[in-house]
């Protein structure tokens, strides 16, 4: 494995993983910055496969094969592994921004993918009272190369069937369930929607879990809030916080399966579906 370190200043960060296997991103600290000149410009954070012309974009049009994920932490706050806004900290609500809640300091990236930490934010040319003040004011970030497993970064239903004849360990780093008015429920007759996450030996539904139609904003084991390691902040199921598990073990021939529940996209009907996903896969063996 090859370690490297990226620091910059007043400037946006994207990496393009051309190492001939996977990477490994951690994102050590950001310091970013919001004027009240340009009030509501949130930061965007992609990765996986996107094009040019939708960087810095949000929204299921932009990132119809990648994740995505938006991000505010309000004036001059610094987030990251190894900062107070970390996923290994237990946050209170009042101390984050709901549009901080769900980033992760950890992202895993396949070969040819890329990365994109972006605040427009940046980019405003300076006028001597905020210019170079706001935005991304700084970075450090690792990048390790050469990371075993598999990667699947992407958007909607996710369907895993370990064929690998040993047994794999499937690591939920992102995951979005979300609904187009952004409530708890709805569709025909009023009946709840929701996200279900199958796994085990067959296709009934003997081994699960049951995420609720409630809008999150993003979980997974590396998510800043929601992550079931530091208390899962977001209230996602219905009447509790989602309680796990981060990670799923296969035997070889079981399944993982991530699928909206209920009407779905249905028309003239409230809409539920999975977002932005990214899991990483590690059989046993650790290739």
């Amino acid at each position: 494995m090859a370690a490297t370190v990226y620091t910059g200043k007043n400037e946006n960060f994207l990496y393009t993983n051309n190492s001939g296997g996977n990477a490994r991103i951690i994102i050590n600290a950001v310091f970013m910055a919001t004027s009240s000149h340009w009030a509501g410009n949130p930061g965007v954070i992609q990765w996986g496969n996107f094009l040019d012309v939708n960087r810095g974009t949000a929204g299921l049009s932009a990132n119809p094969n990648n994740p995505f994920k938006e991000y505010d932490f309000t004036s001059h706050n610094i987030w990251g592994r190894n900062t107070r806004l970390s996923d290994l900290t237990v946050i209170d609500a009042n101390n984050i921004p709901a549009a901080a809640m769900g980033v992760p300091c950890e992202y895993y990236i396949a070969d040819g993918e890329r990365f994109s930490l972006y605040h427009k934010d940046t980019d405003r040319p300076e006028d001597g009272s905020y210019g170079s003040n706001t935005g991304v004011l700084w970075y450090n970030i690792l990048v390790i190369t050469d990371t075993a497993g598999t990667v699947e970064n992407g958007q909607g239903d996710f369907n895993y069937t370990n064929n690998t004849g040993e047994a794999v360990r499937v690591i939920m780093a992102f995951l979005n369930h979300d609904t187009g008015k952004g409530i708890v429920k709805g569709g025909r007759n009023n009946h709840q929607m929701r996200a279900e996450i199958l796994w085990g030996s067959s296709t009934d539904s003997q081994a699960g879990y049951a995420v609720s139609l409630r809008t999150q904003t993003g979980m997974g084991k590396w998510c800043i809030y929601n992550n079931t390691l530091n208390n899962m902040g977001e209230y996602i199921t219905g009447d509790g916080r989602f309680t796990g598990p981060n990670e799923y073990w296969l035997a070889p021939g079981d399944y993982l399966t991530i699928s909206t529940q209920g009407y779905g996209h249905s028309g003239n009907y409230d809409e539920s579906y999975i977002g932005s996903r990214s899991y990483l896969i590690l059989p046993s063996s650790g290739s």
